[in-house]
């Protein structure tokens, strides 16, 4: 209680003081979609957090709880540098900053988008009643919409999150970790034994699996030099591979490879 007091009283009273004016942004999330709290947490490499929220009552309680040193949700380490990942927050709490929510505050039901870079990272909480179980297959389905909503929001407040104080941050014992996670292992091991050796395209042509991997990585809007990263090839081999494909299916460009490539929506384990 004393670092909370000391430490992180002004942070408490920044995040009273904004709540109202992120209630009026959420109002779109609240009238179309049901959401009933949101909040947007910019976590920095020195554990320390800058905090938005629209409801006033639960962030006094998260604060007096401490419920910012939640490393179940903010040690981010199954998220890789420069790329996002989404957790729900669905059926029976699991610690007792879930169990707040879920049971004092009516707040659950909850999609969160982490987003991980070089020096901070992002944490966005959608969140609705504990009976609307309904909204998780819409989260499922409409990731993109949500993330779309995070950029809205960031222009919103575009002010608040760069030109802060010092005060407005919340001190932690967070500790943001490498990435490293069990289930990509384990869901590698698993798309190595889907691997095929050749790949069918427009039903008559016929890819190599090398050929198929640069198209899927191509398509995706990579450069030769980062699919040869990715792949463990030179350019120079990328390009001898693009060249096969446009031979194959007689294209000019890569542009042409890549429109036929989105059209037949192919899904390789690379």
């Amino acid at each position: 209680m004393v670092n909370f007091l000391d430490k992180n009283m002004p942070a408490l009273k920044f995040n009273e003081a904004m709540a109202d004016a992120v209630d009026l942004v959420c109002k779109p999330l609240m009238d179309h979609i049901g959401i009933t709290h949101f909040g947007h947490i910019k976590i920095f490499n020195d554990s320390s957090m800058l905090r938005l929220a629209n409801n006033a009552e639960w962030s006094k309680r998260y604060f007096e709880n401490s419920y910012y040193n939640d490393m179940d949700l903010y040690s981010l380490r199954e998220v890789p540098e420069n790329e996002s990942r989404v957790l729900l927050l669905t059926g029976h709490p699991s610690t007792d900053h879930c169990a707040a929510l879920c049971y004092e505050y009516d707040i659950w039901n909850a999609l969160i988008i982490y987003e991980k870079f070089a020096d901070y990272s992002k944490f966005w909480f959608f969140g609705t009643q504990r009976n609307n179980t309904e909204i998780i297959n819409y989260y499922a389905n409409n990731v993109s919409l949500f993330k779309k909503y995070a950029v809205y929001f960031e222009e919103r407040f575009r002010d608040n999150l760069i030109n802060f104080s010092k005060e407005d941050l919340i001190s932690t014992n967070i500790e943001i970790h490498p990435y490293y996670s069990e289930i990509e292992e384990k869901n590698k091991e698993f798309l190595n034994k889907l691997k095929l050796k050749k790949y069918h395209f427009m039903n008559n042509i016929c890819f190599s699996a090398r050929e198929a991997e640069c198209m899927h990585y191509l398509s995706c809007g990579k450069t030769v030099k980062e699919i040869g990263n990715l792949l463990g090839l030179s350019p120079r081999t990328v390009e001898s591979h693009i060249v096969k494909v446009k031979n194959k299916i007689g294209c000019n460009s890569k542009s042409q490879i890549i429109k036929l490539f989105e059209k037949e929506r192919r899904v390789l384990s690379v």
